[in-house]
C-alpha cells in the first residue's frame, strides 16, 4: 500500500529540520529505486524550503533493490557534503 505525502506532513517536517537547525538530510524510502517520486518530492519541498539545507536522495545516489547499500551511501554523501 502506498500513501500520499500529506502537504501538512511536509510542512512539520521542513519545521521541526528548521527548529532542530539540521544542516544535511538524508531521504531514503523504501522502493525509491522503482519509483522515486516520493523522495523526489520531499527533496524538492526541502530545497525550496531551505535551499542552503544539503539534501541527499537514495534515488539519486545508489538506485538499488534492498535499503542497507543505498541508505548507508545516502547518508554519507549527506554527512560529507557530498
Amino acid at each position: 500500500m502506498v500513501s500520499e505525502i500529506r502537504d501538512a506532513d511536509l510542512d512539520e517536517l521542513i519545521e521541526t529540520i528548521r527548529d532542530q537547525g539540521v544542516e544535511s538530510v538524508a531521504v531514503c524510502f523504501l522502493f525509491s529505486f522503482l519509483n522515486p517520486s516520493h523522495e523526489e518530492r520531499v527533496g524538492r519541498a526541502l530545497r525550496d524550503a531551505m535551499p542552503t539545507l544539503e539534501v541527499v536522495l537514495s534515488s539519486e545516489i545508489l538506485r538499488e533493490f534492498r535499503e542497507y547499500r543505498p541508505t548507508s551511501t545516502t547518508v554519507f554523501a549527506a554527512i560529507s557534503g557530498a
